[in-house]
């Protein structure tokens, strides 16, 4: 009797150790938790082969399984010992029960394979939609090389690349705002009506885009909020349209002036730099372009010739006009003078001496006084 209960216990144990388990769809093991990478290649249907070269050597796979399936496994080698894994659940199949009568490998089993050449077969019954990783290793006592082979055939996904991953542009060092509204002006400054700047900075002014030429900028700007921001332009905007670009600015090398290019780099927020954008029309008035005044060319003087005055002028000269010419005058601009000696020279005609009326008038007085002593 006690024969009888050891030979029904050792039968049982290996009915049990020959059937495989169920195993529910939420028992399926994660990809990477099966020792997949996420740089481990995703296959589809078709065949694949390899070499074992070296004592624990692994060939890693990625099978991306529709639900529904089946997907038929084929697994040979020319040696014995290599193991076909799924997931990570250790269930060990007889390979010549496994080739005599296909059974249901649901994922987190492990197949170990004893063919010695033979074909080993299995299919996969998926639950649901997923990735499951295959895992073809050998035990530290075979013998090497052994040559390999792996046959899909069934519902596989269309394999796909694993996408790179894009890095994150880091942002800069600080929290900011801008706020340019369209205004006009004279050309000369841009107010900004609001600006934030949590590690302070300064706001630049960019022509045409966030890319364009440098126009102006602040002075620098205490950390915090700031309102109704009037910053200078470095070059008078001409009359008409003109598109700025208000861009906050660290101060990167904490010197407490404007610098950027070579430092002081914008504020940025998913990489790219905090900006807004107006339409500024300026109605500053052209300066026309100065023309060139000539320089004169120097006319030369004509110095005036004195003319000398003939023989017969100045005979008959009498500048002070006391009638005596000024050849025979003493004093030629003076008419009380005439000679040295201020003897009155009667002449006729036109000679030297008083004229004619006064030497009438001087005989008239000699004769009324000569009348008066008779």
């Amino acid at each position: 009797m006690k024969a009888q209960t050891v030979i029904v216990v050792i039968i049982t144990a290996i009915l049990i150790g020959t059937v495989p388990m169920t195993v529910s769809g939420d028992d399926w093991p994660d990809a990477e938790a099966a020792q997949c990478t996420s740089e481990t290649e995703i296959i589809g249907e078709g065949s694949y082969s390899g070499t074992f070269d070296a004592r624990g050597e692994t060939d890693t796979y990625k099978l991306d399984l529709s639900s529904g399936g089946p997907v038929n496994v084929d697994f040979s080698t020319e040696s014995s010992y290599p193991e076909i894994t799924y997931g990570s659940e250790a269930i060990t199949i007889d390979n010549a029960d496994e080739n005599a009568d296909p059974r249901a490998v649901r994922g987190g089993w492990r197949v170990t394979y004893n063919g010695d050449g033979a074909t080993a077969s299995w299919r996969i019954y998926p639950e649901e939609d997923t990735v499951v990783c295959v895992r073809m290793s050998i035990p530290s006592d075979a013998t090497f090389p052994i040559d390999w082979s792996l046959d899909l055939d069934g519902e596989l996904a269309t394999p796909t690349p694993t996408p790179e991953s894009t890095p994150t542009p880091e942002d800069s060092g600080g929290v900011a705002e801008v706020s340019l509204p369209s205004q006009d002006s004279t050309g000369t400054q841009v107010i900004v009506n609001s600006a934030v700047v949590s590690e302070g900075g300064y706001i630049a002014l960019h022509k045409g885009s966030a890319a364009g030429p440098v126009v102006g900028h602040s002075g620098y700007l205490e950390a915090g909020s700031h309102r109704e921001i009037m910053i200078p332009v470095d070059q008078p905007l001409s009359r008409g349209e003109h598109t700025i670009v208000a861009m906050p600015h660290l101060d990167t090398d904490d010197n407490m002036e404007y610098n950027f290019p070579s430092a002081d780099e914008p504020y940025t927020s998913a990489g790219d730099p905090v900006t807004d954008s107006a339409t500024v029309t300026s109605f500053n008035e052209d300066t026309p372009t100065p023309t060139a005044t000539p320089t004169p060319t120097p006319t030369p003087t004509i110095e005036p010739t004195q003319q000398q005055p003939t023989d017969t002028e100045d005979a008959l000269q009498d500048t002070d006009g006391d009638g005596v010419i000024d050849s025979e005058d003493y004093a030629p601009r003076d008419p009380d003078v005439q000679r040295k000696s201020d003897v009155i020279t009667t002449t006729g005609g036109s000679g030297p001496g008083f004229g004619f009326g006064i030497t009438v008038l001087s005989a008239l007085i000699v004769g009324v006084l000569t009348r008066q002593r008779s």
